[in-house]
C-alpha cells in the first residue's frame, strides 16, 4: 500500500508544479507558496469536521512545532533559491533529502534501512543527477561546482537538509492521529507563521491572492493531495524509501516535457529516468521480500 501511496504523492506533486506553472504567473513565488496553505484551509476543515477531530497531546504539538517549523522555513529558503539562481542548477540539490533521512532516521525514529533499500536509495539519486546533466548545469561535474559557488543551490541543499528532518516529525504526527488531521493542523500552522513574512517581503497578499482564487483551487487540491499520501506512505514504511520513490515526480514533469512541450536533452533525461525507476523497484522489492 505505501508503494502506491508514494507514487500517488509524486503525480500529485507534479500535476501541483504542473498547474501552478500554468494558473498563477500573476503572484510572485513568494505569496504563491504561502497560498497553497491557505486555500488548503478551508478544503482540510471540510474533510476534518466530516471525519471528526481527535485530541491533540503535547508531544505530538512538539513534533508540529519542529515538522511545520521546518518546512515554513524551507519554503523561504526555496524561494531565495528560485530568486538568486538557475534552478535547473538547484532542483538537483533535493535529491539528497533520502539520503540526509539515511543518516538521521536512526537516530530521530530508529529506522534503519536494509542494504538493499540504501542501494535503491543511491540508484535513485544518481538518476536524478543524470536526468539533471545538461549544457546549462555545466556537465556531469556541474552541480557539485554549482554547490560550492551557487547561491540558489546552496539555498536548495539547506531546503533539502529542512524537508528531510520535518519528513521524520510529521511521522511521528501520523503515528498517533489521523493522516488528514495532521495535513489539517500542519497546514494552518504553516500558513501563519509564513503570513509575516508574506507581508514583509511582498505586501498584504490578500487582494493579490483572492484575485486569483479561480486559478489556485485546483493547484490546491493537488497540493493536499500531495500531503495527505505523503504522511499516509511515511506512517507505513522509511521515510527514506518514500522520499525516494517521490522524486519519480522529477521523472514524471520530465516526461510531461519531452512529450508534450518536446523539450530537448532526451537522452540524458531517459537514462536518468531508468535509473529512477529501477532505485525505486529495489526498494519496492526489499520491502516485499
Amino acid at each position: 500500500m505505501w508503494i502506491l501511496l508514494s507514487i500517488g504523492t509524486a503525480v500529485f506533486l507534479s500535476l501541483r508544479d504542473f498547474y501552478v506553472k500554468e494558473r498563477t504567473t500573476a503572484l510572485d513565488s513568494l505569496t504563491l507558496s504561502w497560498s497553497l496553505y491557505l486555500f488548503s484551509i478551508p478544503l482540510m476543515a471540510v474533510i476534518t469536521f466530516i471525519l471528526g477531530v481527535p485530541d491533540f497531546s503535547g508531544w505530538c504539538v512538539k513534533a508540529m512545532l519542529i515538522g511545520g517549523g521546518c518546512d515554513a522555513l524551507a519554503s523561504l529558503l526555496y524561494v531565495q533559491a528560485l530568486r538568486s539562481g538557475d534552478l535547473s542548477k538547484a532542483i538537483p540539490m533535493l535529491s539528497f533529502i533520502p539520503v540526509f533521512q539515511l543518516l538521521s532516521a536512526p537516530l530521530v525514529l530508529s529506522e534503519y534501512p536494509s542494504l538493499p533499500g540504501t542501494i535503491g536509495v543511491i540508484i535513485v539519486v544518481i538518476g536524478t543527477y543524470v536526468i539533471n546533466i545538461t549544457r546549462d548545469s555545466g556537465g556531469k561535474l556541474g552541480p557539485f561546482r554549482s554547490l560550492l559557488k551557487d547561491r540558489s543551490c546552496q539555498f536548495m541543499l539547506g531546503v533539502a537538509l529542512l524537508w528531510s528532518i520535518s519528513a521524520m516529525y510529521h511521522k511521528i504526527g501520523v503515528r498517533s492521529y489521523p493522516t488528514y488531521f495532521w495535513v489539517f493542523m500542519v497546514t494552518i500552522f504553516i500558513a501563519v507563521v509564513l503570513y509575516p513574512f508574506i507581508h514583509y517581503f511582498s505586501g498584504p497578499p490578500w487582494k493579490k491572492v483572492f484575485g486569483q482564487s479561480k486559478r489556485l483551487f485546483l493547484p490546491a487540491v493537488f497540493h493536499i493531495s500531495t500531503l495527505l499520501t505523503l504522511y499516509a506512505a511515511i506512517a507505513l514504511t522509511q521515510v527514506a524509501y518514500v522520499s525516494s520513490i517521490r522524486r519519480l515526480s522529477i521523472l514524471i514533469s520530465i516526461l510531461l516535457g519531452i512529450f508534450i512541450l518536446k523539450e530537448g536533452e532526451v537522452k540524458s533525461k531517459l537514462i536518468g529516468g531508468s535509473l529512477m525507476v529501477s532505485g525505486a523497484i529495489i526498494i519496492a522489492l526489499a520491502n516485499v521480500f
